[in-house]
């Protein structure tokens, strides 16, 4: 049977592994970089980033920056 690729995204274990090599990775960027900023260009990435705590918890480390909405044609 064919794992649910949902599922993956949902485990706990994977998110937290993610969060931690992100939050790794953004410490080893040279000082005028951190935190570093990215953009979100679609009012969908605020919403999901917000409605899963993920701006929060990748805080430290990331910038998130609202932009200037969806760009979908």
């Amino acid at each position: 049977m064919t794992p649910n690729l949902i599922d993956a995204f949902r485990n706990q274990d994977v998110i937290l592994a993610f969060i931690a090599k992100i939050q790794n990775l953004a410490q080893q960027l040279p000082p005028p970089l951190r935190p570093l900023s990215i953009m979100e260009v679609c009012g969908g990435h605020t919403h999901t980033l917000m409605r899963y705590g993920l701006s929060a918890i990748l805080e430290p480390a990331l910038n998130f920056v609202h932009g200037p909405g969806c760009l979908c044609v």
